[in-house]
């Protein structure tokens, strides 16, 4: 394919027959809503847009106090857990449209990534807002999210693959590569691998840990807020990753077939990786309900989709859901209050909800 050298193809002839290749053909050009080849990832685009809430929405004074008064063992769990939350959503909010936007050619497939791009941003303001909101030295636990080193073995993974994604979209960009080569083609079909991996895996691990605080009936604010990230992640993101990839396999079999061994690689370190998290969370501490065995099983229930979305056998198959309490956080329909019917407060810039002495909280 002759490279492009401006940043509207006029050589894109796709709107006349309207059968746009999802990646690494033509950069889209005129973002063409009266073609629709894909309408299952438009779909995924209009229900994040109907979406539509902000990270100050819920009070968070009584998790301030519970971040306090609580058994630390939990508060250690949720601060943990938050942190990685906080980390690896940073990263997907930075990448997601720019890492892709090299390789799309469909104007669907470009929608739906600057929707949830735009979604990932608030992910992760949110967990910054609950980190300045809740905890006495909101700073300190900034060096530690940069720091905690748990938490970057974690997504050292996800963070490589992203990198070479970058490394060749920067390839791309700069004319050193075509858009329709073997080595761009395998990039992106891997770089959708890592993004449903991250989504459908990794978020989905840690949530089960901060909903099963919440069940304690403690930090009940934080449990909402995240219980709203949880769904996105859940009904749009990992759902049309999921679409995508398999979508992707159809237009892309020889690509799938030089990298299937690598996408089980990578499924099976993800997996594993988690399970190494697992037995960190629990060395030396519990959670009422929550187990590092059930835990581990809910990795494995929910790595089964990605292992069978490519053809694969799980390697440790649970079919039936092992935490139960994941339903009602994960249904769009529960109590997901309007504004004015729950405990909202205004935004505070620089600011905290409340004071509480000059207690500190220790990591």
């Amino acid at each position: 394919m002759k490279e492009v050298k401006s940043i509207f193809d006029t050589t894109n002839q796709y709107h006349k027959e309207g059968n746009y290749p999802m990646f690494c053909s033509h950069p889209v050009a005129l973002l063409d809503m009266i073609n629709s080849p894909y309408p299952e990832v438009f779909a995924f685009y209009e229900k994040q847009m109907a979406q539509n809430w902000k990270w100050d929405e819920v009070a968070l004074g009584q998790d301030r106090i519970d971040m306090l008064t609580a058994n630390k063992e939990y508060v250690d769990l949720m601060v943990d857990t938050l942190l990685y939350q906080w980390s690896i959503d940073s990263v997907a909010s930075n990448t997601i449209l720019p890492l892709f936007a090299p390789f799309i050619s469909s104007p669907e497939v470009h929608m739906l990534f600057t929707e949830v791009t735009r979604m990932e941003v608030i992910h992760s303001a949110t967990y910054s807002h609950i980190i300045q909101q809740t905890l006495q030295n909101p700073r300190e636990a900034l060096n530690k999210a940069m720091n905690l080193q748990e938490s970057i073995t974690r997504g050292g993974k996800i963070v490589e693959v992203f990198d070479h994604l970058a490394l060749i979209g920067g390839k791309i960009r700069a004319g050193l590569l075509s858009r329709d080569s073997a080595e761009a083609k395998e990039a992106v079909f891997l770089g959708m691998v890592n993004l449903y991996i991250l989504e459908q895996i990794s978020f989905m691990s840690s949530f089960a840990v901060t909903f099963a605080i919440s069940e304690l009936g403690i930090f009940q604010g934080i449990g909402k807020l995240v219980a709203l990230i949880a769904r996105d992640e859940h009904h749009v993101h990992a759902a049309a990753d999921r679409i995508i990839c398999q979508t992707m396999i159809k237009q892309m079999p020889d690509t799938y077939r030089a990298v299937k061994h690598n996408i089980e690689q990578m499924i099976d370190e993800a997996v594993q990786i988690e399970l190494d998290w697992n037995k960190y969370l629990f060395t030396g501490r519990s959670c009422v309900g929550l187990t590092r065995q059930l835990l581990d099983d809910w990795v494995h229930f929910m790595a089964k989709d990605i292992y069978r979305t490519f053809n694969l056998e799980p390697k440790v198959l649970v079919e039936e859901n092992p935490l139960p309490y994941m339903e009602y956080y994960l249904d769009l329909g529960s109590t997901q209050n309007a504004p004015q019917e729950s405990d909202i407060t205004d935004y505070l810039i620089g600011g905290v909800e409340s004071t509480l002495g000059d207690e500190e909280l220790d990591f």
